[in-house]
């Protein structure tokens, strides 16, 4: 833990990623694992990932257990990486957990790619149409008022509107900019409390669009780490904490901690998750009952796994259709309000230059 905090942030998904997969196939080759460790981190990307690596290989050096090494450096790789190179190293099958454990990141990665790609259009339409609305209130408006004084023209009330925006922001600026940061920061602290987490992660489940794209999101998840973790041998209570601790909505998370202890006390895993109706739909519940019955949990997660992975990538390519009505209306709202508070009093001049 000895790694600077803002480093971290400098590790990319992608190299952790690369990193398992290198490192899977190289220990499956036979490669020491001291051997495979130092090679990877002198190839790393990134210095502060090469130095996590060269930490890790001197620790291999002193003959501490693979497991115990990534569970100093959970906060590089999760707690999903330290379970499965704990259940692989106590069952003998570590050369499985890592190939699982690199095709579950490469998955997960692959899946935030779509909904980050996904987002590019409405960002890009946002950023331009705000860097416009700033052009025209800076640079063109400001020229303009002298000559509508001068001229005597009444200026209309979207005109006054908008010059009273423009000079509160002028006026105010510095206190501006400290309120913003002031209510970011409390914002980021806050977040951390998991009782205002909980409530914003339930909030943002009921968003139009993006609800529906999360709650895919969160079971594509889960079933891929499931499934995941059940093939290396892992009990059904340990994956459905670790299932619950790596979730990335905290509502779903309570949901699993709560499926998990239900499990602990002789609960079927089916009927415990159909304790959840808004969380689990039917149709898993149905599945993994099914699964539960002949024996086929793993069958059954895998293709949950794949038909929820599906489901997120044709909602995250219809995203920007979807989302495109409403940017179009904020839009022109936006640049209409600034073109005619802009334009109007043109047209007084010109009609009075006429009479």
């Amino acid at each position: 833990m000895n790694t600077d905090r803002f480093e971290i942030h400098l590790i990319s998904t992608r190299e952790k990623v690369q990193f398992i997969k290198n490192f899977a196939t190289m220990h499956s080759g036979g490669v020491p694992v001291n051997d495979a460790l130092r090679v990877l981190s002198e190839g790393a990307e990134s210095k502060a990932f090469g130095r996590v690596l060269a930490r890790m290989q001197k620790e291999v050096e002193q003959g501490s257990p693979l497991a115990a090494i990534f569970r100093k450096e959970e906060h590089v790789f999760g707690a999903v990486a330290v379970s499965l190179v704990s259940v692989g190293e106590v069952s003998g099958t570590l050369d499985e957990s890592l190939q699982f454990l690199a095709d579950y990141l490469e998955q997960s990665y692959d899946l935030n790619q779509e909904i980050g790609s996904a987002m590019i259009y409405p960002k890009f339409i946002l950023t331009l149409t705000l860097t416009i609305t700033v052009f025209l209130v800076s640079f063109i408006l400001p020229k303009l008022i002298p000559l509508f004084t001068q001229l005597h023209v009444d200026l209309p009330l979207s005109t006054r509107m908008l010059l009273a925006i423009v000079s509160f922001f002028h006026t105010y600026l510095i206190a501006i900019i400290v309120a913003t940061v002031v209510v970011l920061t409390t914002y980021l602290l806050l977040r951390k409390r998991p009782a205002v987490r909980l409530f914003l992660d339930r909030c943002w489940l009921r968003v139009p669009i993006f609800g529906g794209l999360i709650h895919d999101y969160q079971l594509a998840l889960f079933c891929q780490l499931f499934v995941t973790l059940f093939r290396t041998g892992s009990p059904v209570n340990d994956a459905l904490e670790v299932t619950a601790n790596a979730s990335t909505n905290s509502v779903y998370r309570d949901a699993l901690l709560s499926v998990r202890g239900s499990v602990e006390q002789g609960t079927p895993l089916s009927r415990a998750l159909g304790a959840h109706p808004r969380l689990f739909p039917l149709n898993m519940v149905i599945m993994v009952s099914a699964g539960e019955q002949s024996g086929t949990l793993e069958k059954a997660f895998s293709a949950l796994a794949g038909s929820y992975t599906k489901e997120v990538n044709l909602k995250t390519k219809k995203l920007p259709s979807l989302i495109e009505p409403v940017l179009l209306v904020l839009i022109a709202f936006m640049v209409g309000f600034v073109a005619l508070s802009i334009v109007m009093p043109i047209y007084g001049v010109t009609k009075g230059l006429t009479h």
